[in-house]
């Protein structure tokens, strides 16, 4: 299982008024569903995607991945970007956890 969670910081974006949540969401909606990977319903208001049982998933993953970190719209208002991984369950608790965000934050950090 793959599975992507996002949150972002609705109260920055509402103060700042320079995207709107509806916009963003729909960005990343579109960027997730290009790649044909399913959107969780998820009742804490965090976007949830997962694979499709595509062997390709990784890999389109990979390309979301690549183009939320290279957008200064995604990147100043997430604030929990997190992939989960695990090729035996489908129980989040049973993942691998990576925070793309410290990951991401850390490579800026050092220019990279």
């Amino acid at each position: 299982m793959l599975m992507m969670k996002i949150e972002m910081n609705a109260d920055k974006i509402l103060a700042e008024q320079r995207y709107t949540m509806s916009a963003i969401n729909r960005t990343i909606e579109s960027a997730f569903a290009q790649m044909q990977l399913r959107k969780v319903e998820n009742a804490s208001g965090a976007l949830l995607y997962r694979d499709s049982g595509n062997a390709r998933d990784y890999g389109r993953f990979g390309k979301v991945v690549n183009t939320l970190k290279k957008q200064p719209w995604f990147m100043e208002n997430v604030s929990v970007w997190r992939l989960y991984d695990s090729e035996d369950s489908d129980n989040q608790n049973d993942c691998s956890e990576e925070d793309l965000l410290l990951h991401y934050h850390r490579k800026q950090q050092v220019g990279g």
